[in-house]
């Protein structure tokens, strides 16, 4: 699991946060237009959750590194949970009150900030995984850093000229909080199956303590 798991977390990461990106201009384009305003306020709260969430999920590797491959699932389930509830609450929460100059816009999307939050803990956990005893940690890192940004581009493009002609706000999100559990389970199971292999290849080094 060690190798695969933190690209694959790294990459559904950086896809989802780009999805919100997208879609949290089209939640509030009803109510408030297609303005910059509104592309700044996405931005501003996908960079703010991540930058909280980064410091969260550094906090967690440091102090639980012998559970890295649980945290990075737990995070991933978090995710999905967060997008999940901005599917369900940002459509009908985003606000309907005229802004002006003075506007807290970021206000207006506080609704996705449990998911990016939630998304933004998954890089630090992917990377004290996988660079706990690596010999080229810097490598290792710069491959996580490519997953991330090859999510992005694909939640990107694939939000934009794919998902928004084609479904409803509310159905994008639904369906990245599903894939989002997805990756989740899938890692889970990867795990598992990483530890019945390593416990097949343990010998058995108790003493056969039966009588001849």
């Amino acid at each position: 699991m060690r190798s695969a798991a933190p690209l694959l977390a790294a990459f559904a990461a950086g896809a989802g946060a780009f999805v919100l990106q997208v879609l949290i201009p089209r939640v509030l384009a009803p109510h408030t237009g297609t303005t910059i305003e509104a592309w700044t306020t996405a931005i501003a709260v996908v960079m703010l959750g991540s930058a909280l969430g980064n410091r969260r999920g550094g906090t967690w590797a440091r102090r639980r590194p012998d559970a890295g491959a649980a945290l990075l699932v737990r995070a991933l389930v978090y995710a999905a949970v967060g997008v999940e509830f901005a599917a369900l609450v940002g459509p009908t929460g985003a606000t309907t009150s005229p802004y002006d100059s003075s506007g807290l816009w970021v206000g207006s999307a506080v609704w996705a900030l449990p998911a990016t939050y939630a998304l933004g803990l998954v890089f630090p956990l992917a990377a004290a995984l996988a660079t706990r005893g690596h010999p080229a940690p810097g490598r290792v890192l710069g491959r996580l850093s490519a997953a991330g940004s090859a999510g992005c581009v694909a939640g990107l493009l694939g939000t934009a000229f794919v998902v928004v002609p084609h479904v409803g706000v509310r159905a994008a999100l639904h369906g990245t909080a599903a894939g989002l559990a997805v990756v989740a389970a899938a890692l889970a199971l990867l795990g598992r199956r990483g530890a019945a292999g390593l416990a097949s290849r343990t010998p058995d080094l108790a003493p056969d303590l039966a009588p001849a």
